[in-house]
């Protein structure tokens, strides 16, 4: 999907982790490479410490955007006949995130939106799973290698929705976790 995949290096530390060290103009990340994938590996740079990171290289995401593509989905799922998924690109241009719905072809097990381009400056790459909780699939798992950082929505029938984050590049993944995504104001709640 992405048009310039990132280009990063495989680092080892003393604990003998190995990651995949990459960055693109969103954000920074250092992927734990599992011990299968690393036997193929020829070039791995020494370093001290090679742990599993992900940083944002740019103001964390307004939430309102998050509200705006759950109802979005929700709208999906409302004129529908029966639960569908559905994609949005989060995009990052000029200091500012906006949400954008693709085109796309939708399922109650799949969803295909249209390719992305260097133009649409995508982030983020959302879907929904409906009523279903939210989490990775082996689809996702298969369709989610290319340098975004990706979402999940799940259980939509509740107010408040089930939320999974996630950075994936050449196969490797990291959970990101929601609060070193998304800007918004922590509140005490008396009960």
């Amino acid at each position: 999907m992405n048009l310039f995949p990132p280009q990063g290096v495989y680092l080892q530390g003393n604990n003998h982790q190995i990651v995949w060290s990459f960055s693109t103009p969103i954000y920074r990340a250092r992927l734990p490479v599992l011990s299968e994938k690393a036997a193929g590996i020829s070039e791995i740079t020494k370093v001290s410490e090679a742990a599993p990171l992900f940083e944002l290289r740019v103001p964390k995401i307004p939430l309102e955007l998050l509200e705006i593509t759950c109802g979005a989905f929700r709208w999906v799922l409302e004129t529908g006949q029966r639960q569908l998924e559905a994609a949005m690109y989060l995009c990052y241009q000029s200091g500012n995130w906006r949400c954008k719905m693709p085109c796309q072809e939708i399922s109650t097990c799949n969803v295909s939106p249209e390719p992305i381009s260097a133009l649409d400056h995508v982030g983020m790459v959302i879907h929904s799973h409906g009523l279903m909780p939210a989490f990775f699939s082996s689809t996702d798992d298969n369709g989610e290698d290319d340098g975004f950082i990706f979402g999940v929505v799940g259980d939509l029938k509740n107010r408040i929705p089930q939320f999974k984050f996630r950075v994936g590049d050449r196969g490797y993944f990291l959970p990101v976790r929601f609060e070193d995504l998304w800007e918004y104001e922590r509140r005490l709640v008396l009960c």
